[in-house]
Formats: C-alpha cells, sequence, structure tokens
C-alpha cells in the first residue's frame, strides 16, 4: 500500500524528505555550531548598513522549522494539486526545494558570520 502511494507520487516524496532531512541537517549544524556561544547572534547584515538585526540561536532554529513546516505544507497541496494539474503540482514540490535550499544557504551564511 505504502509503495503504490510512493510509486504515485514519487516526486513530491523525494522533495518532501529532502527538504525535511536539509532543513534537519542544518538544526543539527546550527546547536553543534553555535550553541556554545554567549553572545548575540547576527541574523542580517547589509553592506550600506551594517549589522541590523541580531538575535539569539533560537532565531535560527525558528527560521528553520519555519522552513519545515513550509515544505509539509507544500507537499500536500502538491499532492492536493495532482489531480486537478500536474504541471502546477510538480512545479509546487520544484518551488519547495528551491525555498529550502535558500533558507540552508541563509542558515550557512548566519554560522558563517557568528
Amino acid at each position: 500500500m505504502i509503495y503504490k502511494y510512493i510509486s504515485r507520487h514519487k516526486f513530491h516524496v523525494i522533495a518532501l524528505v529532502l527538504n525535511l532531512f536539509s532543513m534537519f541537517c542544518a538544526g543539527i549544524w546550527v546547536i553543534f555550531a553555535l550553541s556554545s556561544s554567549s553572545q548575540p547572534q547576527i541574523l542580517r547584515y547589509a553592506d550600506a548598513m551594517g549589522i541590523f538585526k541580531i538575535g539569539s540561536v533560537g532565531d535560527i532554529l525558528m527560521l528553520i522549522i519555519t522552513g519545515m513546516i513550509f515544505a509539509g505544507a507544500n507537499y500536500f497541496l502538491a499532492i492536493n494539486l495532482q489531480g486537478r494539474n500536474k504541471f502546477l503540482s510538480l512545479l509546487t514540490s520544484a518551488v519547495s526545494i528551491f525555498i529550502c535550499a535558500l533558507i540552508f544557504i541563509a542558515v550557512s551564511a548566519m554560522i558563517g558570520v557568528n
């Protein structure tokens, strides 16, 4: 039964697993890299303004949790779109992969700055 479901929604399941795995790895990376730091973390930096947002490790972890929720919501949206429009369904999963990759890059930049 589960094999039929996975074979029918192969790209969506792969996208969900890839997104959740990348967000989970980013969370583990944040915990190991920044948990021993007692100073505030730089969250946003611009060349023109300098540092304009600081926060804690919890703020970075909330960004990762938001990415996981986004990936799950897009998965269910893509599954529901599958019957109506296959192209939009695949596009939704692809955009989900792209957004989670951007979140992973942002988190890695935050770790690199701090």
